[in-house]
């Protein structure tokens, strides 16, 4: 069983305009548009911290606070996947994004299949002092070595793509 985070971290707004999870034989197990201006907690749980926040105006906005130096809205899905499966997240970065950012820090936004606090793997688009950025991300030991990728990139329209087929799971970014 897994389940998909969606987490923002510090100083900016992003903007989730769709999800669609498919399991192996195509069938939508999830699709939200995030129409209307309720967070649907039949489908989400919001588990932010210091500020950050989520609100829904026809797609989900995810906003941090200023006042904290770490401030996370972080999103899970209700949804526990088994077996093969396929989901994708249209984003759209917002404002707050291209303001400057302090020296040493930095701006993440993260997709991730999450088993257990030990378990899990992440794809990232962020930026710090090195610049604008995709990487991915795992505590898993056999597979620590993604940890070192970080492809340079500078879009404001994106998809994070994660798809499970058999023992193999893909991160994908388009």
């Amino acid at each position: 069983l897994v389940t998909l985070v969606l987490l923002l971290f510090v100083g900016c707004a992003l903007l989730w305009s769709n999800l669609n999870i498919t399991t192996a034989c195509a069938t939508s197990v999830v699709d939200d548009t995030f129409d209307g201006t309720t967070l649907d907690r039949c489908k989400w749980d919001e588990v932010s911290q210091s500020g950050g926040q989520f609100t829904v105006n026809n797609q989900a906005i995810a906003t941090t606070s200023s006042s904290f130096a770490f401030s996370i809205p972080r999103m899970t899905s209700q949804y526990r996947l088994k077996g093969d499966f396929d989901y994708q997240v249209d984003f759209t970065i917002g404002s707050g994004w291209a303001d400057p950012i302090p020296a040493g820090s930095g701006l993440e936004v993260q997709l991730a299949v999450y088993w257990d606090d030990s378990r899990y793997v992440q794809i990232g688009r962020g930026k710090d002092d090195g610049g604008e950025y995709i990487k991915p991300y795992t505590p898993i030991p056999s597979q620590g070595g993604i940890n070192s990728i970080r492809v340079q990139n500078s879009q404001i329209s994106e998809k994070f793509r994660l798809v499970r087929s058999g023992s193999s799971l893909s991160l994908k970014y388009h």
